[in-house]
């Protein structure tokens, strides 16, 4: 895996962020933030992943979050043999970095490690197309995207109005720009859809008919793989597979992306 390939370029990223933001910490301060990170970065690097990733979640908790550190995070998780912390926290790296290709590497192998991972693969060229776009890009990526077009359709309004273009020209440039804010606000929706409620398993776990501890067993999960939260009774979680079928987990089985 490329894990030490991208430790340089995640930590130049990440220590920037710390030094150039202004917005304060929660618990911990820019300073106490940057030296943890430092720390946690020549953990990893000295084979110390247990003492990492607990300083990597100590950052997390002071507020302080960014797609490198995630990276990093489950980096550390994979090399402790948490697999499903690990896809955890490349899950959360993936909605801020989606492009990054060391990310997708080690998400990919992550993944290959799991049993019966069953994610459903789209069933058409239409679905792939829908997928690969809104995998393509970052929520707030989209929500700037979706902005831009809406202000360049309000200006060029006004500005056509001005200039007194022509209708046939009015209409092609409204037509063009209208076509993308349907494709950017369609694939957010699309993308918000997706990833609401979606977790996790932390654990090899066992999926029951029922909420209770002596209901039988419907299916077994193992550690890693995705599901959709349904809702929750008690400490008993209700989840969907990706093939379809339902069941009931303990709360602590799984951990929301």
């Amino acid at each position: 895996m490329k894990l030490y390939a991208k430790y340089f370029g995640t930590t130049l990223f990440v220590l920037l962020a710390f030094v150039f933001t202004d917005l304060a910490m929660a618990q911990i301060s820019k300073s106490e933030s940057l030296s943890k990170f430092v720390s946690a970065g020549l953990a990893y690097k000295s084979g110390e992943y247990s003492e990492a990733i607990a300083i990597y979640e100590e950052v997390l908790d002071g507020d302080k979050e960014s797609g490198a550190l995630y990276y990093n995070l489950g980096n550390s998780y994979f090399k402790e043999g948490k697999r499903g912390k690990a896809i955890l926290n490349y899950e959360r790296a993936l909605q801020l970095m989606p492009r990054d290709s060391d990310l997708q590497f080690n998400y990919r192998h992550a993944r290959s490690s799991v049993k019966g991972y069953g994610e459903q693969k789209p069933s058409n060229i239409l679905n792939r197309l829908a997928q690969a776009h809104v995998q393509f890009y970052a929520v707030d990526e989209m929500v700037v995207i979706i902005t831009i077009i809406t202000l360049a359709l309000g200006i060029l309004y006004l500005l056509s109005l001005y200039l007194k273009w022509p209708t046939k020209l009015r209409q092609n440039f409204f037509i063009i720009l209208g076509v993308f804010w349907l494709i950017y606000t369609a694939g957010f929706i699309l993308k918000f859809q997706q990833d609401k409620n979606m977790a996790i398993t932390l654990t090899n776990a066992k999926a029951t008919f029922e909420p209770r501890q002596e209901s039988t067993t419907h299916f077994q999960l193992s550690e890693g793989i995705k599901v959709k939260i349904l809702k929750k009774q008690d400490n008993w979680i209700k989840i969907k597979r990706a093939d379809g079928k339902l069941g009931w987990v303990q709360e602590d089985a799984v951990e929301r992306i």
